[in-house]
């Protein structure tokens, strides 16, 4: 009857153009410790990334980008471990060796 809402707090530092892409990927997680993992290290690459950039005007899109980067390939790679799935066991044959 209720829509599942997930209560996501942003990373300290991030584009505001992005919120929307964090808000969605960080309200997917299933737990609140890998929420708090994601958004903080998604704070530290991008902070690492805007440190990094020499051309002043460049920071704020070289931080963006290698933090959603980040994100992206964090949540991608964790989806299915994130809502309980584990991978096949290995099959294996009639025949056992003697």
């Amino acid at each position: 009857m209720f829509p599942d809402y997930t209560q996501v707090t942003m990373p300290d530092v991030y584009q505001p153009g992005d919120a929307e892409f964090i808000q969605k990927i960080l309200a997917a997680m299933k737990s609140a410790s890998m929420r708090e993992y994601a958004r903080d290290k998604y704070a530290y690459v991008y902070k690492l990334r805007w440190d990094e950039e020499p051309v002043s005007y460049r920071k704020g899109n070289a931080g963006a980008k290698a933090a959603n980067t980040w994100l992206r390939l964090f949540f991608n790679k964790n989806h299915r471990s994130m809502q309980g799935y584990t991978e096949k066991p290995i099959a294996v044959s009639g025949k056992q060796a003697v």
